[in-house]
């Protein structure tokens, strides 16, 4: 298999964090020592004595993966595979194979294929005939799929899980506001337009949720506001498309009832209140014109 620097890197910070050491160049000898004491209590390894040995110097070596990985030098050559194995082992797992299975199992070939950038279209929460446009980008780092949404007044960010088929996200501002996500991926390849539901809390910080559409493109774009009577008229049939998806504001959005008492009051229907001298019902046009005769 072929062994990354960045993979490397990644190993030696989880042994040293396991020796309560951190990476730098004076700490490589203690770790080694730790390290391969570690391994020589163990019993399986004393036919092993010979690597070992030989232990000690090598991981002093993986200091040069560590300034490779920052970019301070190109002169990578890759350990042998059965020296990883010993560095796997010493922090608990089976082989090299092992950890860098469980390295990358975050990253799953399907969210890699959603990296990049995006549009999300959301239906205004007000009643208004608007779609919220907001710019997604999607990305990985440090060995997990992330996802940032940029709105007009916040950023919110989180760490994408693949979940069945499905992605999902916690998205937080660090502040105030939290933003949660689920989207259908399914098995598709390259997707171009992605349906989801989001949750979170409006402006005033009542409970909303509601349908979400994701749409991919070549370049980050700018939240916005798009009156749906324009993409009815657009040339685009795309944005058509998009006006007859989030038409009707109870089809697409959910809000809760107003909160007064907290109690059971507050989920009865309210009667809407009479107008004096009206019965409250339309008239059909047919008995109106009767009663003009």
């Amino acid at each position: 298999m072929k062994i990354e620097a960045r993979d490397v890197f990644a190993l030696l910070t989880k042994a040293a964090g396991k020796a309560n050491l951190e990476i730098r160049d004076r700490d490589f000898d203690t770790l080694a020592h730790v390290m391969r004491t570690g391994l020589k209590q163990r019993e399986e390894f004393r036919v092993r004595a010979g690597e070992i040995s030989d232990f000690f110097v090598r991981v002093k070596m993986f200091r040069n993966y560590k300034y490779f990985v920052s970019g301070k030098t190109k002169n990578y050559r890759a350990p042998a595979e059965r020296t990883l194995d010993l560095a796997a082992i010493y922090c608990g797992f089976d082989s090299y194979r092992d950890f860098y299975s469980e390295l990358h199992k975050a990253v799953t070939a399907s969210l890699k294929d959603c990296e990049g950038h995006w549009l999300s279209y959301v239906r205004c929460n007000s009643g208004r005939d608007e779609l919220l446009v907001s710019p997604v980008r999607i990305w990985e780092e440090n060995y997990k799929m992330m996802i940032e949404l940029t709105g007009p007044a916040r950023k919110f960010k989180g760490e994408l899980l693949h979940k069945g088929q499905n992605f999902c996200a916690l998205l937080d501002t660090g502040k105030d506001k939290q933003l949660h996500l689920i989207f259908r991926i399914g098995f598709a390849q390259n997707p171009h337009v992605l349906q989801g539901v989001f949750s979170g809390m409006s402006s005033g910080g009542d409970p909303i949720a509601g349908k979400e559409v994701l749409v991919r493109q070549r370049a980050p774009g700018k939240p916005k506001k798009l009156k749906l009577e324009m993409l009815r008229a657009s040339k685009k049939k795309e944005e058509r498309i998009l006006a007859g998806f989030f038409k009707e504001f109870d089809g697409t959005n959910l809000k809760i009832s107003n909160v007064a008492t907290f109690t059971f009051e507050d989920l009865e229907a309210r009667e809407v209140k009479k107008q004096p001298g009206r019965s409250g019902r339309k008239t059909p046009r047919r008995q109106r014109n009767l009663n003009q005769l």
